[in-house]
């Protein structure tokens, strides 16, 4: 019981300094709560440890959102991680968000439309 109450004044003083201080968002990788938004609106709110109630803002895996490598963007077809951004590979272009069709197409294949 006690570390539950530790853990909801946690939280209570965590939300406080955030208003203190004048943050508005969560950046990419850092801590957030549920209530929170990530400053990228790609990204979303994820739970990462069950045991300490830890939770950081990053990408769904899908184009705009947030990446630290390749396989955070493993998702999107044709897809790479830049600069810590999904984003379609050099050569491709975005045609949904998790697709990417080649600028140069090949006129056997039926490629997705936006």
């Amino acid at each position: 019981m006690a570390s539950k109450m530790f853990l909801l004044a946690f939280f209570v003083v965590s939300i406080f300094a955030a208003s203190v201080s004048g943050e508005n968002c969560v950046k990419s990788g850092k801590i957030c709560h549920d209530h929170a938004e990530c400053c990228n609106p790609n990204d979303k709110c994820y739970v990462e440890s069950l045991a300490n109630f830890t939770s950081t803002c990053r990408g769904e895996g899908f184009l705009g959102g947030s990446c630290k490598n390749n396989i955070d963007c493993s998702r999107i077809t044709g897809g790479t991680c830049d600069n810590g951004i999904c984003a379609c590979q050099s050569g491709y272009t975005e045609s949904k968000k998790n697709l990417c069709n080649p600028d140069v197409k090949d006129p056997n294949i039926t490629y997705a439309r936006k």
